[in-house]
């Protein structure tokens, strides 16, 4: 198990939003999947190609050495986020990781994680290699105990998400959290991908419970 700890400076940015911009520049959602899919194509061969070119009904490029390239090599890992199981499917078979947002549906991870997992079987990668990632997004807070973490992390994190005894969040102390997360593993999860700056969280409050996560959680899955 793999795990990245997100710290946001900035205010998380409200559900929903990607809907008012795609209104903002006039785009049809309806078409938003098939301009997606195209651009996910054209992206690794700009890093990659000296020359790229591209001619579709949705855009036009004549041979340039688009730059700056990508420092690591061939290309950083190819990843797209979502929650619906054939959102999965769509990534595994173009060979990209998927990051499923578990605030808002963990339920049937195990279902899409085999999905995920037999439609990278037979990928057709739009990069340079096969991404076989699948990562589980959600907010966490590791306690002194159950209890402290409650009284600490109830308002701020829980505003996200009340299911955190359905592994929506996970919150709670070092033990609890163990248990969210091997509940992850057992679902055939990769990695975790946690933000632990939510809502009204202080400062102090955030870097206790890294410090206590990085000490006594993350240790139980080298």
């Amino acid at each position: 198990m793999k795990f990245a700890l997100l710290y946001e400076i900035q205010c998380p940015r409200p559900w929903g939003a990607s809907a008012i911009e795609l209104q903002g520049f006039g785009i049809d959602p309806a078409e938003t999947r098939e301009q997606w899919d195209e651009a996910l194509r054209m992206i690794p061969k700009m890093w990659m190609e000296e020359e790229f070119s591209w001619d579709s009904p949705r855009f036009q490029m004549p041979a340039r050495n688009v730059l700056p390239k990508p420092r690591q090599r061939p290309h950083p890992p190819l990843w797209m986020s979502g929650t619906q199981p054939d959102s999965a499917v769509l990534a595994g078979e173009r060979g990209i990781g998927f990051m499923h947002f578990s605030m808002s549906d963990p339920i049937g991870m195990d279902q899409k994680v085999r999905a995920y997992r037999e439609a990278i079987a037979r990928a057709e990668p739009v990069g340079a290699f096969v991404n076989d990632q699948f990562a589980a997004f959600t907010c966490m807070f590791c306690g002194e105990d159950d209890e402290d973490a409650r009284r600490r992390a109830e308002e701020p994190v829980c505003w996200y998400t009340n299911l955190v005894d359905r592994h929506s969040a996970i919150v709670g102390g070092p033990e609890r959290c163990v248990e969210s997360v091997r509940w992850y593993e057992s679902q055939g999860v990769d990695q975790m991908i946690l933000l632990v700056q939510a809502g009204s969280l202080g400062h102090d409050d955030i870097c206790d419970s890294l410090r206590r996560f990085g000490r006594e959680v993350i240790p139980k899955f080298r």
